[in-house]
This record gives structure tokens, C-alpha cells and sequence, in this order.
């Protein structure tokens, strides 16, 4: 039970990370961790600019390529239907939607090395 619980609470600080990158970037972060029948989004964002929304999956992994192996065809199409049922539940009707993923580095005792953002990635 300890594991779990250390894995869970690096899980909140690399969406917490993710969030603060993401407002230093202009993005207002209007939820964490929104949960559907279908999945969790880790994050959901809006950016003012483009007036868009930002759906945000949040992996924590020692390279990119590692958190993108987390990404399967199957996580993608339950993160697809738990977009939907987020517009569909905040009645959000005329906007721009992506998925972006942000891969948040560590090394072998968890300090950040790097944030690398993926944009649109579907």
C-alpha cells in the first residue's frame, strides 16, 4: 500500500508541475483530475488567444518516448469520449479543442529534468 501511495502522490505533483507550465504559458487551468464514466482528464485548460480548450494527459516518465508508449489506441479513444463528455456536461458549443500531452522527466530519484509539451497530438 505504501508504493501506491508514493505513486499517486508523484502523480499529483507532476500534474501540479504540468499546470504551473502550462499558466506560465498563458493557459487557465479550469480543472484537475475531471472524471467521466469514460476516463480521467488530467487536466483541462483554456487559452484565452486562440480561445481554445486544452485537454491535457500528464505522464511522468525518464524520456518522451517512454511517456508516448503510455499513449495506446485504446487510452486515446477513452480520452476521446471523456472530451466529448466534457462538452457535452459544460455545454461548451463554438471553440477549438485539442489533446496535447506533457511528458514531465525525472531521473532515478525524481527530480525534474524536463518538460517536454506535445501539442494536438491526435
Amino acid at each position: 500500500m505504501k508504493r501506491l501511495d508514493s505513486t499517486r502522490q508523484r502523480g499529483y505533483q507532476t500534474e501540479e508541475l504540468a499546470a504551473f507550465y502550462l499558466q506560465a504559458k498563458g493557459y487557465h487551468i479550469v480543472k484537475n483530475n475531471w472524471q467521466s464514466k469514460h476516463f480521467e482528464i488530467d487536466l483541462v485548460a483554456f487559452e484565452p488567444e486562440r480561445k481554445a480548450w486544452l485537454f491535457v494527459e500528464v505522464k511522468s516518465a525518464l524520456t518522451i518516448d517512454k511517456a508516448l508508449r503510455h499513449f495506446t489506441t485504446a487510452k486515446v479513444q477513452r480520452l476521446c469520449y471523456a472530451i466529448e463528455d466534457y462538452i457535452d456536461q459544460n455545454r461548451i458549443e463554438s471553440f477549438d479543442c485539442q489533446l496535447d500531452l506533457i511528458a514531465i522527466s525525472t531521473d532515478r530519484f525524481g527530480t525534474l529534468t524536463n518538460i517536454d509539451h506535445l501539442t494536438d497530438v491526435l
